[in-house]
C-alpha cells in the first residue's frame, strides 16, 4: 500500500464545477505572452532551474513572422506568477532565419546559456548550432549570436544540441554530418561562453563512417564530462547494423575524449536496436537507461551503472524484469540519480493494453525491488499514460506524465499527472493519491507536450507546451508536492 499524504483541499476548478473562472490561489500560468489566444504558435519548451531557485523557460514562437528563440524567467520568490520578466525576451539576435530545438543551462550567478539549431548560413536550410548567454538573469544578451561549429557555409546539418554548465565552464554536444554520416561533436568554453575552443569529436570510429546521434550529456564537476548516444557502427560485415548505446568520458574539460565504450554489452554488437539513451549522474555514479528490441518484436527497458565515473560499467540489466521479455512494449525511459541511487521510469503496455507508467530504483546498480506501476489507480480499458519525466533531489523523487484518461472522444487531448515520494522512491513511500494533476484546465480539453518537470525542497515546478487556446502556448506551474490542482481555483489566462 502507498502511504497517505495530506492533500490541500480548496475549491474545485471552475471549468469542472460549471462556474466562471475566478481569481484564485493557484493555477497554471501562461508565460509566453505571445499575443491573444489562437494567434501565435509557441512550442519546443525547455526549462532550467538554477541552484538558487531561479527558473528559466525557453521556447520557439513565430510572433515576428519568423520562428525565434524566446525566454522568460522567474526569480525565486513565492507564487507561480511572481518574479517573471515584464515581457518575454527574444534570445537570438539575428531574427530572419528558422530556428529549432533550443536547450538551456543556468547557474546561481545570474548566468543563463541557450543553444539552438539555425539555418541562417546555408542556401539549403541546413541546421547549424548557435549560442547565446546572459549574465543578468536573462535581461540582456550578447549583441551577436555565436556559431559553435566550423561549418560557416552551412554545408552540413547539425542536430539535437544539449548544453550543461559548471561555472565558469560551458559544454555543448550535438550530432553533425559534416564528414558523411553523423558524428558526435562537443564544443567547450572556459570563460562563461565568451570564447569557445574548436569542436572535438566524441565518437572514435572513422569520421562519418557510421550514424551517431541523439547525444545526452552529464557532468561530474567542472572538468569531468559523460556523453551517451545511439550508434550504428556495429554489426557483421555485409549485414546492416542495428543501433547500440555508446558512451565516452572526458577528464580534461572536454578537450579530449580518449576512448568510447559500448554500454548494451549483453547482446552482440549491432545485432539489435537500442534507442533513446538517457543519462543521469551524481558524482562518480552514472546510470544510463534505454529501450531495446533484443528479446523480440517488443522493446524492453535496460539500465547500466558505473560507480567509478565511467571508467567501467556493470552488465546491463532489464528494468521491466517481471514482464515476459520482448512480449509487451516498454518504451522511452527517463532516469535521475541521487548519490548512488538511480531512478528509472517508462511507459509500458503490459498486459497488452493501454500504456501505463512503471518505475524502479537501484542502489549501486542493484535493483531494490521488482518494478511497480505508478498510475495504479487506472482500470483496464482506461486510456494511456505516456512520456514520463523523472526528477530527484536527495530522498525526494517525483514522476510526471501525459495522461489521456479523459480523452474519451479520442481527440488527442491529455492532462499532466504526477506522483512523488519523499523517502527515496521505495514502493510504500509513494502517495496513495494517484490522481494528482499539474495542469488545471478542464480535464481532457486540450493537448500538452514538451513536458519539463522538477522537484526541489518539496516544491514541484513544471513547464510545457499547451494547446488550450487554439494555437500552442507555453504554460508554467509551481506548487507544493501533494497539492491537487483540480481542487484549486482557476486564474484566467489571456
Amino acid at each position: 500500500m502507498k502511504r497517505m499524504v495530506p492533500v490541500l483541499a480548496l475549491c474545485c476548478v471552475a471549468a469542472q464545477c460549471g462556474g466562471p473562472p475566478q481569481q484564485g490561489v493557484s493555477s497554471d500560468f501562461r508565460i509566453d505572452q505571445a499575443g491573444e489566444r489562437d494567434s501565435v504558435d509557441s512550442h519546443s519548451t525547455r526549462m532550467c532551474v538554477a541552484p538558487d531557485g531561479t527558473t528559466y523557460v525557453v521556447w520557439v514562437d513565430d510572433r515576428t513572422g519568423f520562428p525565434n528563440v524566446w525566454m522568460n524567467r522567474k526569480l525565486p520568490v513565492e507564487g507561480r506568477d511572481q518574479g517573471w520578466l515584464p515581457a518575454a525576451i527574444q534570445v537570438n539576435q539575428f531574427g530572419d532565419s528558422n530556428v529549432w530545438n533550443p536547450d538551456v543551462a543556468c547557474d546561481s550567478n545570474g548566468l543563463v546559456y541557450i543553444v539552438w539549431e539555425d539555418d541562417r548560413d546555408g542556401e539549403v536550410e541546413s541546421h547549424q548550432i548557435y549560442f547565446q548567454v546572459s549574465s543578468d538573469q536573462g535581461t540582456n544578451w550578447l549583441p551577436e549570436d555565436r556559431l559553435l561549429e566550423n561549418d560557416t557555409d552551412g554545408r552540413s546539418n547539425s542536430f539535437n544540441p544539449r548544453i550543461v554548465t559548471s561555472d565558469p565552464k560551458v559544454y555543448v554536444v550535438w550530432s553533425d554530418n559534416l564528414n558523411g554520416a553523423f558524428d558526435i561533436l562537443m564544443a567547450q568554453s572556459f570563460n562563461r561562453g565568451l570564447e569557445w575552443a574548436p569542436p572535438v569529436r566524441v565518437d572514435s570510429d572513422l569520421p562519418g563512417s557510421a550514424w551517431s546521434a541523439f547525444p545526452q550529456i552529464a557532468l561530474n564537476g567542472p572538468d569531468q564530462l559523460f556523453v551517451v548516444w545511439e550508434d550504428f557502427r556495429g554489426g557483421a560485415a555485409g549485414v546492416a547494423a542495428g543501433s547500440d548505446v555508446w558512451f565516452s568520458r572526458s577528464t580534461d574539460g572536454g578537450l579530449s575524449f580518449p576512448s568510447d565504450i559500448r554500454i548494451d554489452t549483453t547482446d552482440a554488437e549491432g545485432a539489435n536496436n537500442s534507442f533513446v539513451p538517457k543519462i543521469g549522474a551524481d558524482g562518480g555514479n552514472i546510470y544510463i537507461a534505454w529501450h531495446d528490441d533484443r528479446n523480440g518484436e517488443a522493446n524492453d527497458v535496460y539500465m547500466a551503472y558505473s560507480g567509478d565515473a565511467g571508467v567501467s560499467f556493470g552488465p546491463d540489466q532489464r528494468a521491466d524484469s517481471t514482464d515476459s521479455a520482448g512480449f509487451n512494449q516498454s518504451l522511452y525511459p527517463d532516469v535521475c540519480v541521487s548519490g548512488n541511487k538511480g531512478h528509472v521510469a517508462w511507459h509500458d503496455a503490459r498486459p497488452g493494453g493501454f500504456y501505463r507508467i512503471w518505475y524502479n530504483n537501484a542502489v549501486a546498480g542493484n535493483w531494490q525491488q521488482a518494478e511497480f506501476q505508478l498510475d495504479d489507480h487506472k482500470q483496464e480499458g482506461e486510456r494511456a499514460s505516456l512520456d514520463v519525466r523523472l526528477s530527484c533531489a536527495g530522498d525526494q523523487v517525483a514522476a510526471a506524465w501525459l495522461d489521456q484518461v479523459a480523452d474519451e472522444a479520442d481527440l488527442g487531448f491529455n492532462d499532466i499527472y504526477y506522483d512523488y515520494s519523499l523517502s527515496g522512491g521505495d514502493q510504500a513511500s509513494w502517495t496513495s493519491n494517484d490522481r494528482l494533476r499539474v495542469d488545471s484546465v478542464g480535464k481532457g480539453t486540450a493537448f500538452k507536450t514538451d513536458l519539463n518537470f522538477e522537484i526541489r525542497d518539496g516544491m514541484i515546478e513544471a513547464a510545457w507546451t499547451d494547446g488550450r487556446n487554439g494555437t500552442t502556448d507555453v504554460f508554467f506551474q509551481q506548487f507544493e508536492a501533494g497539492t491537487e490542482m483540480n481542487q484549486l481555483l482557476v486564474v484566467p489566462n489571456p
